[in-house]
């Protein structure tokens, strides 16, 4: 037992160490549709750009020391191997000062990196850089590194096709030519040495096509055949520098022509993470970079709500009893960017009791099956009510982050047929910024 303790410990330690260093990109629901999609004629830069997304693992890459390391998101090691990423392969720089890291997805069917964008590159942070000009360097510059690897290959071939002429020789040589023949070719540790550094045939990184999300952008996005099968489409906000973990500055947005995984099952199913309330507490004081606050504030028990009800009410209710919606003393359950949905139809005990049969821990995420979900709209925030909750088990280590509430509610929405539809994007870029800025009307 405390073996299999001290494993999940670690499974979690590695998880929660790589989980956000990527972008968490916020779902596309109607609230959140941008006004500027449109960036054209902007005088300050805004707009967005549409990438069709590509089907296979997020994962993080790292070039440094001479090695190509990609991680998926839950810290599990997919590669490793020489690259032309700088600070991929000796050949490529292995400095200290050459480490590179790309935000990427693994199509496994060709084994083949599709980069979405770049953090690092040769040493230089790119994080406080806008998506417009990360765009253009990722591509500009691996369009030269993959050249230069091409370049590389071929000469590697000549190298050894030179050697495999010199051993299909005849043996009626001179000892006097033999010898010069020896001198001429690098040694065999040499060449052991070239061929790891050149050798660039493991996986192929290439970039993914984008255009500005105007009406034929959005078109070109959708409809264009693609050398991979398209999971939807990314926008990406033009001015927007690079955050980890949840942001608003990347949106996703699926339908079902644009993807195989529009809704997930015949039941609308969510994961929310398990967490005590000191937990919770101190999570939130780290991404808010306060470290001031008073375990005292943790969040407090609460009543349960009626299946159906109101989700204002409910919501309102909850707030008034001061409580972790749900929940009794103990554990609390969270979405990624840490609310605390409130839990229609499960008494506070029941919630407790679920949980230590599952034997679910802080820290851990647990599956929830629902009916549907209600929300209340709170200012800037989201409260959502989860109608007939089920908690159905507990979630292996290998999942990497919990459900956040966009998500939840545009899985309910494509469920009810009340998802933005293509149709809806393509209104939202007809009107550009500088027409807006024109009248008056841009925010």
């Amino acid at each position: 037992e405390s073996n299999r303790r001290r494993r999940l410990g670690f499974l979690r330690a590695r998880r929660d160490r790589w989980a956000r260093e990527l972008c968490v990109p916020d779902w596309l629901v109607p609230r959140s549709l941008p006004r500027d999609l449109n960036g054209k004629g902007s005088r300050a830069g805004d707009g967005w750009y549409v990438v069709p997304r590509p089907e296979g693992k997020r994962c993080i890459i790292i070039a440094a020391n001479g090695t190509t390391v990609s991680r998926q998101q839950n810290g599990t090691r997919l590669h490793s191997w020489k690259s032309c990423l700088p600070g991929g392969s000796a050949a490529a720089g292995a400095g200290a000062d050459k480490m590179s890291i790309l935000d990427g997805v693994y199509d496994e069917a060709q084994q083949r990196y599709w980069l979405l964008d770049v953090m690092c590159w040769r040493g230089v942070s790119m994080y406080d850089c806008t998506a417009e000009f990360r765009f253009f360097w990722l591509r500009t510059n691996l369009a030269e590194a993959n050249s230069i690897a091409a370049a590389a290959q071929a000469e590697n071939a000549q190298v050894h096709a030179r050697l495999r002429k010199a051993q299909q020789q005849p043996e009626q040589q001179s000892v006097q030519q033999q010898q010069q023949q020896q001198q001429q070719q690098p040694s065999s540790k040499g060449r052991g040495k070239q061929k790891e550094d050149l050798d660039y045939t493991d996986f192929s990184l290439d970039s993914l096509p984008y255009w500005e999300c105007d009406v034929d952008g959005l078109q070109q996005a959708y409809y264009t055949p693609l050398p991979y099968i398209r999971d939807g489409l990314l926008l990406y906000s033009k001015p927007g520098f690079y955050e980890t973990g949840l942001t608003p500055l990347v949106l996703l947005w699926k339908d079902a022509g644009s993807t195989r995984y529009f809704t997930y099952g015949a039941t609308q199913s969510i994961v929310l993470e398990v967490l005590s309330a000191r937990h919770h507490q101190k999570r939130l004081r780290e991404e808010q970079g306060d470290d001031d606050q008073s375990e005292e504030d943790a969040p407090p028990t609460s009543t349960d709500a009626a299946a159906g009800a109101d989700a204002d009410a409910v919501v309102e209710d909850n707030k008034e009893n001061h409580s972790a919606p749900g929940l009794g003393l103990g554990l609390g359950l969270y979405t990624l960017e840490g609310a605390a949905p409130v839990l229609s139809d499960l008494a506070p005990g029941a919630v407790q009791e679920k949980l230590r049969g599952l034997q679910a821990e802080s820290g851990d995420y647990v599956k929830i099956q629902i009916a549907s979900c209600l929300e209340s709209d709170a200012g800037d925030d989201i409260d959502i009510v989860l109608v007939a909750p089920k908690i159905t088990q507990r979630c292996s280590t290998n999942r990497a982050l919990p459900d956040h509430t966009s998500k939840i509610l545009f899985q309910k929405d494509a469920r009810n047929g009340a998802s933005l539809g293509f149709d809806a994007l393509l209104d939202a870029a007809y009107e550009t910024v500088e027409a807006m800025e024109e009248d008056g009307t841009a925010s």
